[in-house]
């Protein structure tokens, strides 16, 4: 509750002119936004927002861009090196977000694709015929569930072997220890 408030005080500084781009159905952003918000509202991410996607590879590498269209039809297309459901929702807002300022859903798109990442996001630190090693900064258990589940999604069967080297003051002191184990 004390990190939503936090995030309600962030929120009443946009002014009623911005737009707040949040992804729709998540329960925890709902309550931040029913404590009061002034700007406008851009939800994204399920079928009944004015911005969803279509999975076009399992694993999020291939996606549409579907922006309030009751037929459901693509406005664009990203195909990148990224994997996991988190990322093509990430990539998503930044669409919403270009958009807002006037930049095409084609450009944004494109941009997209073009994105090579960051460092310690699913970074390939080795490579040989049998092994491939990722670092991943993941610190929180939601985001190290979705990295993997999108890492299973792009490696299918094969084994994966994950060590979490708790590193933030939660996971240092055991808070999401059950949530890990589950």
């Amino acid at each position: 509750s004390a990190i939503q408030k936090q995030f309600h005080h962030c929120i009443r500084t946009v002014p009623s002119t911005g737009t707040v781009i949040y992804p729709a159905k998540d329960e925890a952003i709902t309550a931040v936004i029913n404590m009061g918000c002034w700007s406008q509202q851009q939800p994204f991410g399920t079928v009944d927002a004015p911005w969803h996607y279509r999975l076009l590879t399992e694993d999020g590498s291939r996606f549409e861009v579907i922006y309030r269209s009751q037929h459901k039809e693509s406005r664009g297309q990203v195909q990148w090196s990224h994997i996991g459901q988190h990322n093509v929702k990430n990539a998503l807002a930044a669409i919403a977000a270009a958009h807002e300022v006037g930049i095409g859903i084609d450009h944004a798109c494109q941009a997209l694709s073009e994105f090579v990442g960051i460092k310690r996001r699913l970074e390939v630190i080795y490579e040989d015929p049998k092994l491939i090693i990722y670092d991943d900064f993941a610190h929180h258990p939601t985001a190290i569930r979705t990295t993997l589940e999108g890492l299973r999604a792009s490696v299918g069967n094969n084994p994966i072997l994950a060590v979490i080297e708790p590193r933030s003051a939660t996971m240092k002191l055991g808070v999401h220890a059950s949530a890990l184990s589950a």
